[in-house]
């Protein structure tokens, strides 16, 4: 159970990262947050999100495992966290353009 949580929550932040690949290096959208921002002037590319949101999400993914109870509602928490912008920046992508 805890890998299908685990799963839910990679692929609701790699929705999230991909969504805003598209939006910054292709239809000229820009990162709203100051860190993700700062590291995309950086490096200058936006894919340095899929590598970012895995690093970060390892943290996550260990800090549960080791040092929280209740793991299924920290698993879907941050799933929500990830999924809920992935969904919305999607939708926008598809609605405007």
């Amino acid at each position: 159970m805890k890998e299908t949580l685990a799963r839910a929550v990679l692929i609701g932040h790699m929705l999230d990262a991909s969504a805003t690949i598209v939006a910054v290096e292709y239809l000229g959208y820009f990162e709203e947050h100051v860190f993700e921002n700062w590291l995309i002037q950086a490096v200058g590319t936006a894919y340095v999100i899929y590598p970012a949101k895995a690093v970060a999400l390892g943290a996550v993914f260990y800090a549960i495992r080791h040092w929280v109870e209740n793991r299924e509602f920290w698993y879907f928490a941050f799933f929500v966290l990830g999924f809920s912008p992935g969904l919305r920046d999607t939708l926008t992508i598809l609605l405007l353009g």
